[in-house]
């Protein structure tokens, strides 16, 4: 997954930088002809028709990346994956929280539950919500438990107010809320 995003991100610099270097060949020659007054309807043009070169073929090897990475093409499945591997993945979020946990380390808590809350619930549960037809409603609530959850545990991590247990405890309901949320799947 991590290598697809790299190679797209790689081509799509690579075209930039082509449209990029394409433009500023053109610029010289416009200073040649400073006296002229078409020099100021040429630019902007030239610039506009460079651009969208670029962006018709940046969607042409998106497409291409995206036709030759099944798990991309049915968008429904790879957004609950996404969940499932914050949930159950060594690399997800709720593993490294659980470390985190283990090792007593609530700084590194109290940083991470300030921004999982974009990760998780506003991006991966997020996607995945808009391919259920019937259980939004139920999907919504187990997001904002979710929320929930993630400040209890950051409550638990504070200077001072530091609480393994009740830490713990929230991270237990936080997975039992994403599973919640995983059994909605298709419906």
């Amino acid at each position: 997954m991590l290598s697809t995003q790299m190679s797209l991100r790689l081509m799509i610099l690579w075209i930039s930088l082509g449209c990029w270097q394409l433009h500023a060949w053109n610029l010289p020659n416009h200073h040649h002809h400073h006296h002229h007054h078409h020099h100021h309807h040429h630019h902007p043009s030239q610039h506009h028709s460079c651009t969208r070169r670029g962006f018709g073929e940046t969607f042409v090897v998106v497409g291409t990346v995206l036709a030759t990475t099944p798990a991309l093409a049915v968008e429904e499945t790879s957004a609950f994956d996404a969940v499932r591997r914050e949930l159950y993945s060594t690399e997800g979020g709720i593993a490294y929280m659980q470390r985190c946990l283990e090792q007593d380390d609530f700084t590194a808590l109290l940083d991470f539950t300030k921004t999982y809350d974009q990760v998780l619930r506003k991006g991966a549960m997020g996607q995945a919500k808009k391919s259920l037809l019937q259980e939004k409603e139920k999907a919504t609530q187990y997001s904002n438990a979710v929320t929930f959850d993630l400040i209890g545990i950051n409550r638990s991590s504070r200077p001072g107010k530091e609480n393994a247990s009740d830490a713990a405890k929230y991270l237990q309901e936080l997975r039992e809320d994403v599973q919640q949320f995983l059994e909605l799947e298709g419906k």
